[in-house]
């Protein structure tokens, strides 16, 4: 449950506009192997290819939004990733 009550705190820190804080916060759930049992990679690695984007580290933006699967990705996620991928 550790796991969910982190990736909160880094949602609710992008949502407060502070990216390169929730960055930080959401790569510490990467690092941590129990999440990919938990099944919230995929939702873990849009909010991840949302703030790489929203500081312009486009490369990274687009490293994690491959990551996602086509069924799983949504609308805005995959403007994002487009828009990344043409600058």
């Amino acid at each position: 449950m550790r796991i969910y009550s982190i990736l909160i705190e880094g949602v609710m820190t992008m949502m407060k506009k502070k990216s390169q804080e929730a960055i930080d916060i959401l790569n510490t759930i990467v690092l941590n192997k129990k999440c990919e049992e938990m099944r919230i990679l995929s939702l873990l690695y849009k909010y991840l290819g949302y703030g790489y984007f929203k500081i312009s580290e486009y490369a990274k933006s687009i490293k994690y939004y491959q990551k996602v699967t086509s069924s799983e990705i949504d609308e805005s996620s995959q403007y994002n990733k487009l828009l990344a991928e043409g600058i």
